[in-house]
């Protein structure tokens, strides 16, 4: 019974820390995403300033 339990904590924990990497490695492709397009939108606006 005690080692049911035991393993059971151990998989709760594996699940835990599986849920928190892919949290993690959202929010890093979500941050690459976002500093991607603010790159291209300044990228854009210099152009536009430079043909002006």
């Amino acid at each position: 019974m005690f080692g049911f339990i035991v393993a059971f904590l151990v998989f709760g924990l594996m699940v835990l820390v599986v849920a928190a990497g892919f949290r993690a490695s959202e929010r890093a492709v979500n941050t690459f995403d976002q500093t991607r397009r603010e790159r291209k939108t300044v990228r854009v606006q210099a152009n536009e300033i430079r043909r002006s």
